[in-house]
């Protein structure tokens, strides 16, 4: 596994602003503001200064252990060649990590900061296997890449990154030894709480649908809170998307196979995601 440690240059570094400039291309994928926000160097020296090396070794080493079972644990439940690479970067806290393509090349890119802050928070390997299937995903279906819609579109965007949370979350469940519910909340929960959650989830499907406008190119703010907010919010109408998302996926795979639901473009869902939310 290609390995891109951005985040050691950037502890050893006077200028956190040419370290970005020099990769621009990754940062630029990131979305984490990156070098367009004028004070991202800033935001991120601040939070470079706040990881000390040691820190920053023992967080490095475990990343690299738990990313690289990941990536083999998914390529064996996908049958898929594509091999990741894993970038280390420190930025403004706002992404944690997500799966990215420079290049065409497939990258999980991952807040080395953020992630030694929640070593006790998340169950590790169910997170970066989440995160890794977004890098296999949008390699094998590039129509669910950040701006990539053209004649893919299916209005609204919000069911493109339903369904991309909902085949990372059903991935990372197949690709480790935890559950489904596991899955939902990156083990954060008991069962009895994620149940508590799905139930929630299935009274407020119909609410939910009747809110999404299909005509429409966006959802309203709050909406887009509910559905993939995952902190500051009753859990009860939290990362609600991540479950229809999951659900949607899962009616794909019964209908076909997983390989099918990891390759199949946006518009080939459409019909699957109208069907659940019984649009017209």
């Amino acid at each position: 596994m290609q390995i891109l440690n951005i985040a050691k240059q950037q502890l050893n570094a006077n200028e956190q602003g040419q370290v970005i400039e020099k990769f621009s291309d990754y940062f630029g994928e990131i979305r984490d503001f990156g070098p367009k926000d004028r004070d991202y160097p800033e935001t991120a020296g601040k939070r470079v200064k706040k990881l000390g090396e040691d820190e920053a070794n023992k967080a490095r080493d475990l990343l690299v252990e738990v990313a690289e079972e990941s990536v083999n644990r998914i390529q064996n439940v996908t049958d898929s060649e594509v091999e990741p690479g894993l970038i280390l970067f420190v930025g403004s806290g706002v992404r944690d990590g997500h799966g990215i393509l420079v290049d065409g090349d497939a990258w999980v890119a991952l807040d080395l900061k953020t992630f030694a802050d929640r070593l006790e928070v998340h169950d590790q390997a169910i997170y970066l296997a989440h995160e890794a299937t977004h890098a296999f995903h949008y390699a094998n279906s590039p129509s669910f890449y950040f701006g990539n819609d053209g004649e893919f579109l299916v209005r609204p965007p919000v069911f493109k990154m339903m369904v991309a949370e909902g085949l990372a979350t059903y991935v990372s469940f197949l690709a480790t030894p935890g559950t489904i519910h596991d899955a939902y909340w990156f083990g954060r929960y008991s069962r009895e709480k994620v149940e508590e959650w799905i139930g929630s989830c299935e009274r407020e499907r119909d609410r939910i649908a009747d809110r999404i406008d299909t005509g429409e190119s966006e959802v309203p703010s709050d909406l887009m809170e509910e559905l993939f907010a995952v902190t500051g919010r009753d859990l009860g109408k939290a990362r609600t998307g991540y479950y229809y998302g999951t659900k949607i996926v899962q009616n794909v795979i019964e209908e076909n196979d997983l390989g099918t639901a990891l390759n199949m473009e946006l518009s080939d869902y459409k019909n699957y995601i109208y069907s659940y939310f019984e649009l017209g």
